[in-house]
């Protein structure tokens, strides 16, 4: 009896509650403490998953290394196509010195880590140095640059999310120097400023490219 009270109670408070004003009344609660009008507040975009039939696996083994630039090697650690398109996983070696020139990704975040030597990286307005271990995110629309501090190799992974761009990587290594600004541009890749530039250093060791292609690449 005491239990069939107390529901009939809350029942007939419940009806009597202004849920739409309520809710009206939080989103102007947390709209003033971000200063945006109630009417202002964005909705967050339906996430996309991306469900895998299967366990994807990659080895050193099975990666083709494409020379990007004299010296500079990039090998397709996960391809877009193998997950659906959901990310991109790249692995770089790069050279004393050496790094892209500040580009932007409009339709895609990028994920950086350190796995071996020192990197430089500009972000923005933002300069940030790496050591092995360490990771930094890029979102997407934001203008970025890298170069490798030196005196040696050094070696980057670098994923974007979502994938798709794979083939720019794929088709790096048969176009002349002066048109890569253009094949980048044709994969969400567009230049907007020049290198990055090690006070200093003198230019990457390009003058030996059979040499470094084998000081570079990975030991079978």
């Amino acid at each position: 009896m005491l239990v069939y009270l107390l529901v009939s109670h809350l029942f007939r408070f419940l009806l009597t509650v202004d849920w739409r004003g309520a809710r009206q009344r939080l989103r102007a609660v947390f709209a003033s403490a971000d200063g945006m009008a109630p009417q202002a507040l964005p909705a967050l975009p339906p996430s996309k998953v991306v469900r895998l039939p299967r366990a994807v696996v990659s080895s050193a083994g099975s990666q083709q290394w494409i020379e990007i630039r004299p010296g500079d090697l990039m090998a397709l650690r996960i391809h877009s196509r193998d997950v659906n398109g959901a990310f991109t996983i790249v692995e770089a070696r790069v050279l004393p010195y050496s790094g892209p020139p500040l580009h932007v990704h409009h339709e895609r975040d990028e994920i950086f880590e350190v796995l071996d030597g020192l990197f430089r990286f500009q972000c923005g307005d933002d300069v940030f140095d790496l050591a092995p271990g360490m990771t930094i995110v890029v979102p997407r629309g934001m203008p970025h640059a890298w170069v490798n501090l030196g005196p040696r190799q050094a070696r980057l992974l670098f994923s974007f999310v979502p994938g798709g761009i794979d083939e720019l990587f794929e088709k790096m290594t048969d176009t002349p120097l002066d048109q890569l600004a253009a094949l980048a541009a044709l994969h969400d890749t567009h230049v907007v400023g020049p290198r990055l530039v090690v006070d200093g250093a003198a230019e990457p060791w390009r003058d030996r490219r059979v040499a470094n292609v084998a000081f570079l690449a990975p030991r079978s």
